[in-house]
């Protein structure tokens, strides 16, 4: 069973997204294979159409023809306690939860919030480039922390240890910006590895936001995802995690996210800022509670097509001379290393990848220039042409 239909349909693409419309090669089709001239496997968000209950949700709402401002329906914040109560053991308190507009703006919000003119923001990298944007944004001054990468279980990964988080540590440092899953590597953070950070968070006296919106989209079943606010009373208390449901049901563009924030000191500060930060719609609300209610059944349809997926991925970045990646552990990201590559051939791996109709994202966007990240949440057609072009373009 899939979510969605195996061959590939150019209609069935909104004409305004974003990820399909910068390209105008990816709206043109080539005779030869029926598939887009240029496949554009960058931006995160899904080739997949969302679950039935979702689209009822929104035609309902449509069906009303009034749309004015939106509160949150009855029980909705209890449903994501139960949610995160079910899935992750963790019990939060619908009083600790602050709407957002997306898991971005929280991300700026709080950099705004937590820190002085003068205080340090530290993240890791490579990272979703708006972890270092939000710093630059406001002129905070701003260290980053390489992640190490870790082979002892047979597959490389990437992470953030606490040794190194300490190092970086500065008298001005405040606030770390972190991500769990983290993108994009695609690292499931481990208790002992959290539990590492958490203790510098505590004995440097930093406030952690922590970006959480792949939390649901875990691929090895050998992983679970711990947010770290959970781990004990005093990092929840320091801790800002912002989490949505837009990743995991392709519904980012509606428009809603949340954080969750234990301390009522930071609260009232990340509350303070609502006022320069869009609040959901009643669309948003709406979708977003079909998802939490009636979902589970599509997600999990969606992480077997996901999983399914990586042997395809593997397969083919093996074959690639000068190519590697990163196996990942959540996520629906392809972190595949070209340096090799590009020293071999002295120009960018990026530029191969376009000419052969490929387009993925940069790792100079995450920190990490040589570096391509592939989106690979599309169809089993496209998939298949977008590996058979990435090999084309390796060789």
């Amino acid at each position: 069973m899939t979510i969605m239909d195996e061959r590939f349909n150019l209609e069935a693409i909104p004409p305004d997204s974003y990820r399909w419309g910068k390209f105008t090669e990816s709206r043109q089709i080539d005779a030869s294979t029926g598939l887009p001239k240029l496949i554009p496997l960058w931006v995160a968000d899904m080739d997949f159409d969302v679950a039935e209950a979702i689209q009822i949700a929104m035609s309902r709402c449509l069906s009303r023809s009034r749309f004015g401002y939106a509160i949150a329906p009855d029980k909705f914040a209890s449903l994501i306690c139960e949610r995160l109560s079910l899935l992750y053991k963790w019990e939060v308190d619908p009083e600790w939860l602050v709407m957002l507009p997306n898991v971005v703006s929280g991300l700026y919000a709080s950099t705004l919030a937590y820190t002085q003119p003068d205080q340090q923001v530290l993240f890791p990298l490579p990272i979703y480039h708006h972890l270092h944007l939000a710093a630059a944004m406001f002129g905070r001054p701003q260290q980053s922390i390489p992640l190490r990468r870790d082979a002892s279980k047979g597959r490389e990964r990437l992470f953030l240890s606490g040794d190194d988080l300490r190092d970086a540590c500065s008298s001005q440092s405040r606030l770390l910006l972190f991500c769990n899953p983290q993108n994009p590597g695609g690292t499931v953070y481990q208790r002992h590895e959290l539990e590492a950070l958490a203790a510098v968070a505590c004995e440097r006296n930093l406030v952690v936001c922590s970006d959480e919106i792949h939390c649901d989209l875990i691929l090895d079943p050998a992983y679970q995802h711990i947010p770290i606010a959970s781990l004990n009373k005093e990092i929840a208390e320091r801790t800002i995690t912002l989490m949505s449901l837009g990743k995991t049901f392709n519904i980012a563009g509606i428009g809603l996210a949340w954080a969750v924030v234990k301390s009522p000191e930071l609260r009232a500060a990340l509350t303070k800022l609502q006022g320069l930060l869009s609040s959901p719609s009643g669309f948003a609300y709406q979708a977003s509670l079909a998802a939490l209610s009636q979902g589970e059944p599509w997600r999990q349809v969606l992480l077997s097509q996901l999983r399914g997926y990586l042997p395809l991925i593997d397969n083919a970045v093996l074959r690639c001379e000068g190519l590697s990646w990163l196996y990942p552990e959540a996520t629906y990201l392809a972190w595949i290393d070209a340096t090799d590559w590009e020293r071999r051939h002295g120009h960018s791996f990026m530029s191969a990848l376009q000419a052969h109709g490929l387009a993925l994202s940069p790792g100079e966007q995450f920190g990490a220039p040589g570096w391509v990240r592939l989106n690979f949440a599309t169809t089993r057609p496209l998939l298949q042409e977008a590996l058979r072009r990435l090999t084309a373009a390796s060789g």
